[in-house]
C-alpha cells in the first residue's frame, strides 16, 4: 500500500509541478509515463492502460477490483483539486475576458466533477455500481465540457494538457467501474 501511494503521489506531483509553475501561460505537455513494472489485471480494461498502471500497482491490494477503482478515483480527485487551485489562480490573473469566462466555466465544472468523484467513492462503498458509473460519466462530461468552453470562443486553454489528463483519468475510472463486480 505504501509503495502504491508513493508512486501515485510521485506521478501526481510531477503533473502538479507542471501545472503550478509561476509563469505558466499554457501547461506544457505531460511527459511520457515511465514503465513501472507489472500491470494490475484491472488495467487491461482501461482505455489508457499506461496511465492506469501508473496509479494502480500489482501487489498493493490491486488484486481487488474495488481497490483498483478506489485508487483511480482518488488519484483523479486529487489531480482535479490541484487543478482547481490553478484554475482559480488563473482566473484572478488573466486579463483576456474570453479566457477568464472559460476558466470560470471550468471552475464550476471542476467543482461538480470533484463532488461527483466523492459521490462515486461513496457509491463504491455502498456497492452501487450503476450509480457510480453514472457519476463517473458525469465527471468525464465535465472535463470534456471544460475543453469545449475554450473551443466555443476560439481561445487557447491554459489548462488544456492537464484537463486532457483528467479526462483520461476519468475515462479509466469509468472503464474500471464498468468491469467491476460488486
Amino acid at each position: 500500500m505504501a509503495s502504491q501511494n508513493h508512486l501515485s503521489c510521485a506521478f501526481l506531483m510531477m503533473t502538479t509541478i507542471l501545472v503550478l509553475s509561476p509563469n505558466v501561460k499554457a501547461i506544457p505537455a505531460i511527459p511520457a509515463i515511465p514503465d513501472m513494472g507489472p500491470m494490475t489485471p484491472f488495467c487491461k480494461f482501461a482505455e489508457y492502460p499506461a496511465l492506469c498502471k501508473s496509479i494502480v500497482k500489482v501487489g498493493s491490494g490491486a488484486d481487488s477490483g474495488s481497490f483498483a477503482i478506489q485508487s483511480a478515483i482518488q488519484a483523479t480527485m486529487l489531480q482535479a483539486k490541484q487543478t482547481m487551485t490553478t484554475i482559480n489562480k488563473l482566473i484572478a490573473t488573466t486579463q483576456d475576458n474570453a479566457v477568464k469566462g472559460s476558466l470560470q466555466t471550468c471552475s464550476e465544472l471542476y467543482d461538480s466533477a470533484i463532488s461527483d468523484l466523492g459521490t462515486s467513492l461513496q457509491n463504491l462503498k455502498d456497492k452501487e455500481r450503476e450509480d457510480m458509473r453514472i457519476n463517473l460519466s458525469a465527471v468525464m462530461t465535465d472535463f470534456d465540457t471544460c475543453t469545449d468552453s475554450f473551443n466555443e470562443v476560439s481561445v487557447d486553454s491554459p489548462i488544456a494538457k492537464v484537463n486532457q489528463l483528467l479526462y483520461q483519468l476519468s475515462t479509466n475510472c469509468l472503464n474500471l467501474a464498468s468491469h467491476l463486480k460488486l
